[in-house]
């Protein structure tokens, strides 16, 4: 059964309030009609809950499921899940009756010709108190309540979302880094060999010292990218450690390359089915609903209250005799109280809620203004960073190729020096450079899913 299934039962149970559904305060232009980019606008284009998947990654699998499992945000936001089911509760009490009992024993003594007469009383009582809602303001306080547990659900579920979408862009961030440092490393031996043959044709007289000192620069300039890479490197794996709940120590991370990872293909569908998948929006909504049942109590605090009250109980001169009818009693009674004068406080918090309410409602038009500006981009950039990556491979490979023309010609001695270290210079920022795109690449694609909501979507 759901909260609002239940919370309508208590209602008509108790009777005096309304059920008020979600509200939506979003202006006409708010929702745009379509994308900037073509998309395919089906049921099936949204994604789904493990859209990680589509990476074919064995081993992001494995870390998607230990972060989902030990991850210290996560782990925060559900104990504020359980603390605002718990306020709840509290609020909800105040619907039902409050029952008490009494338990008391009383000796008394009568002193006559020096000669004391003790008397003992044992007596029993229970009262019942229940304050009548008929204005509704018991239950509207139980259903901010409520609404303030569903936003820390749709929190948790943002935290959950935002976890997972760190821990795949660190992910392919330390295998990014990882790919670099293995290419400096590379570059920095073949700079090295270079040097080798440059120092042997000063020797031999056939070059200047400026060439050797130019290719001694770069492979100082290399090894010092190597060591920074190599830091990087440390400081990703660190990253994902503390997003894994895990000492940096403890994780072993056996990816080496990001090659061989598919970007999968993940489009959006209808602009405006997106506010129903961003658990975001559905907070500052559910947030929304709160203050204005939070406005309907500060309404109903200017009505009168209603109580209804009833006592019974026993008493006794005799234990034996305590629940003997004749000994029991019995009272019930009803009151209306009225507040006359409270020194303004009622208007003062009337005010406050009124204006936290138009304060939410700006807040979640702009909740969903951000929503689809941040979709929206996430689908440009997921478009954009492929076509990136195909021309940051052909710039990649004709590198490639002048340097190793530039050396066999320098060999032959048909070109300078320069013309080789150039080329070197070109190759190595080429290379590091599609390591780095094919990087943005994945991690586009990983906005464009926690931009989508990631599959999630709110409960019916």
């Amino acid at each position: 059964m759901s909260k609002k299934i239940a919370m309508a039962g208590l209602c008509l149970l108790l009777g005096g309030c309304t059920l008020l559904e979600s509200v939506s305060e979003l202006q006409p232009g708010d929702v745009p009609a379509n994308w900037s980019q073509p998309v395919i606008t089906s049921e099936k284009a949204w994604p789904d809950r493990g859209w990680w998947k589509g990476f074919a990654s064995a081993e992001l699998d494995t870390i998607m499921e230990t972060a989902q499992r030990e991850n210290l945000d996560i782990a925060i936001a559900k104990a504020r899940v359980e603390q605002a089911d718990a306020l709840l509760r509290l609020a909800g009490s105040s619907l039902l009756p409050s029952v008490s009992a009494r338990l008391g024993a009383r000796e008394d003594g009568a002193i006559h010709n020096s000669a004391v007469t003790p008397t003992q009383t044992l007596s029993a009582s229970a009262s019942v108190s229940y304050e009548l809602d008929f204005w509704g303001r018991n239950f509207e306080n139980t259903r901010a309540a409520w609404r303030s547990l569903e936003a820390s659900e749709f929190d948790q579920e943002t935290v959950a979302l935002t976890t997972v979408s760190s821990v795949a862009n660190t992910y392919f961030r330390l295998l990014s880094l990882r790919d670099r440092l293995r290419l400096s490393k590379l570059n920095v031996a073949n700079a090295s060999k270079i040097l080798e043959l440059t120092r042997k044709q000063f020797a031999a007289g056939t070059i200047s010292q400026l060439p050797v000192s130019q290719q001694e620069s770069l492979v100082a300039t290399l090894s010092a990218q190597a060591a920074s890479l190599e830091l990087q490197e440390r400081q990703a794996l660190g990253s994902l450690a503390v997003l894994l709940g895990k000492p940096v120590q403890d994780l072993v991370i056996a990816g080496e390359t990001l090659e061989g990872l598919s970007a999968p293909q993940v489009s959006a569908g209808l602009t405006s089915e997106l506010l129903a998948r961003r658990p975001d929006v559905k907070s500052v909504e559910a947030t929304l609903s709160a203050a204005q049942a939070d406005l309907a109590a500060a309404r109903a605090a200017y009505l009168p209250t209603i109580s209804l009250t009833g006592d019974a109980g026993v008493t006794s001169t005799a234990l034996a005799g305590l629940i003997s009818g004749s000994n029991g009693a019995y009272s019930i009674g009803a009151s209306l109280i009225q507040a006359v004068f409270r020194g303004g406080s009622l208007i003062a918090q009337n005010d406050r809620a009124y204006y936290r309410r138009e304060e939410l409602l700006a807040s979640y038009r702009k909740a969903a203004l951000n929503a689809f500006a941040d979709a929206d981009a996430a689908l440009t950039g997921a478009a954009t960073s492929g076509l990136q990556e195909q021309q940051q491979m052909v710039a990649a490979k004709s590198a490639a190729d002048a340097l190793r023309i530039a050396e066999l010609q320098y060999k032959a001695g048909t070109v300078d020096f320069l013309t080789v270290l150039n080329a070197q210079q070109s190759f190595y920022s080429a290379q590091d450079q599609l390591a780095q795109t094919r990087a943005a690449r994945l991690q586009a694609v990983v906005g464009l899913f926690r931009a989508l909501g990631g599959g999630w979507q709110a409960p019916a």
